[in-house]
């Protein structure tokens, strides 16, 4: 097993002279550099290769997605505090997403820049959730209140600590956490059910280990736009034609935007009239992310699915 005493000794067994001699001989031409210089690039070398060939590089997660249909095996559940569990096949939606992250991550948050390109009209909504409102479902105080509703699970004891402790842990002050949103919802002027103009979530890894995001429910079709890297994302764009119970129809541009190495997810949803791919590209061009030391893991769910609507998810 590599361990830092082995990694000591290997390091401290390359003496000065060792050091200097297979520089000379890897670069025969080179002019004679300080010895401490040489010895340290070395080491940064050695380490490199060390760590690579023994596995210690940074888990890279992916992002992959599939059409639905009626005839799929019945691989998501539901399980039901009365009568008996649910399995199904979502066949009927358009089109399932999966994650394999890592049940224990990191939380990240977000906030837009002013050259996201928005109409000057819309407005952030009231209710956007900030990160310090996401950290504070962690405290004992949150979790009792909870404890008694029905089909929310409890979180893991080791997972429960007090809102000063989160914000040591994220790096923020109270303040600062509360400048951060995990949600955000942009409306029209007026009332009615066209005022939702753009909606985004950020879904960090744990919360996407283990679960299937479920979109064009409950009957739908997507289709795929474009499916590449972007920017250091994943990129996934699709649009996704939504038939409801009573006939109405319904069609929303899809933007996820996958970062794999450090686990989180950029959802960017909004009708095609009101901003069609080239926008939302714009707009996540704009989006600053916050990588925070909160580190956490979810609590056993109750099913392996979400769906993912515009209005609601």
């Amino acid at each position: 097993m590599l361990d830092s005493t082995m990694l000591l000794r290997a390091f401290g067994a390359l003496d000065d002279d060792t050091a200097e001699e297979t520089f000379f001989f890897l670069q025969p031409h080179a002019k004679p550099r300080v010895r401490r210089v040489l010895r340290t690039a070395l080491l940064a070398a050695a380490l490199t290769l060390l760590l690579a060939a023994c596995g210690y590089m940074a888990y890279r997660a992916n992002m992959s997605h599939r059409a639905l249909s009626p005839s799929d095996d019945m691989r998501y559940f539901l399980k039901r505090e009365v009568g008996d569990d649910l399995t199904l096949n979502m066949g009927t939606c358009a089109l399932a997403l999966q994650f394999d992250t890592e049940e224990t991550g990191t939380a990240h948050a977000f906030r837009m820049g002013a050259d996201a390109g928005l109409n000057s009209d819309w407005e952030l909504g009231a209710f956007c959730p900030s990160f310090r409102q996401f950290l504070d479902a962690f405290t004992p105080e949150t979790n009792a209140r909870m404890a008694d509703l029905p089909g929310v699970e409890p979180l893991p004891e080791d997972q429960i600590r007090p809102l000063e402790e989160s914000l040591r842990e994220a790096g923020l002050t109270e303040e600062e956490a509360d400048a951060w949103l995990t949600t955000a919802a942009w409306f029209g002027p007026g009332d009615g059910p066209d005022n939702l103009k753009l909606r985004m979530d950020l879904y960090n890894g744990p919360w996407l280990h283990g679960i299937d995001l479920i979109c064009g429910w409950p009957d739908g079709e997507a289709e795929i736009k474009k499916d590449d890297t972007w920017n250091g994302y994943q990129r996934l764009e699709a649009a996704v034609k939504v038939t409801w119970k009573g006939g109405e129809k319904e069609t929303i541009n899809y933007l996820f935007l996958f970062q794999p190495d450090r686990q989180y997810l950029l959802v960017l949803m909004a009708h095609p009239e009101e901003l069609d791919f080239a926008a939302l590209e714009q707009a996540a061009a704009a989006i600053e992310v916050l990588d925070t030391g909160f580190s956490y893991r979810c609590p056993e769910r109750n099913s392996n699915w979400s769906v993912l609507g515009f209005a609601s998810g």
